[in-house]
């Protein structure tokens, strides 16, 4: 258990184009403070060892919406809970990123089976701007309800996310930015050797 008093999970990091592999023992787990499903699979058959699954998936970076917020948005106030960063990855046909596709689409039927009809947001991996290749768009909210955020801890904005102080001013009145609307990135830095860090 955290401090907020959330069940931490330790996570397996698997390709998704392995997914197959994978997917017996696998359920979707609601966490209520603060209010998110994750998917998770049991070790060993075990569920007291439960881990959250983490996915990578290999592509091209098609488009992006990521920080910093520079200027703040011209929206009203009740829509900032809306705001979203992400990243569009494509494959270019290939078998493997195609091979992904089919395991994103199962992953989402997964979580699909766990909400009422219409309460989960469609998906679909056709791209909607070429219309040539299968791409997976990939966001999340930089803000959200507080309400739905109870027992959890505000976390300060980053420098690199918000320099200018917009997303802290926009955090106020009922939403919060929790460590759930954070991106993680990861930077690959090949060394004199050849090797990666």
């Amino acid at each position: 258990m955290n401090k907020e008093g959330n069940q931490l999970l330790s996570g397996i990091a698997i390709a998704v184009h392995g997914w197959s592999e994978f997917y017996e023992g696998v359920n979707v787990e609601a966490i209520q403070q603060p209010k998110t499903w994750r998917l998770i699979k049991a070790i060993n058959g075990d569920s007291r060892g439960a881990e959250e699954m983490v996915f990578v998936i290999h592509g091209i970076l098609q488009d992006k919406s990521l920080p910093p917020l520079n200027m703040k948005p011209k929206m009203v106030p009740s829509h900032y809970r809306f705001l979203k960063q992400g990243v569009i990855i494509t494959g270019l046909d290939t078998p493997t990123f195609s091979d992904s596709i089919k395991s994103a689409t199962k992953i989402y039927g997964l979580f699909d089976r766990n909400f009422a009809e219409g309460r989960m947001e469609s998906w679909s991996c056709v791209d909607r701007m070429l219309n040539k290749y299968d791409s997976i768009h990939a966001s999340n909210h930089y803000l959200m309800p507080k309400m739905e955020a109870a027992g959890t801890t505000h976390q300060p904005f980053k420098k690199l996310v918000g320099p200018k102080g917009i997303l802290k001013a926009m955090a106020k009145e009922g939403r919060v930015h929790t460590e759930n609307n954070n991106v993680l990135d990861t930077k690959w830095k090949t060394q004199a050797e050849g090797k990666f860090s």
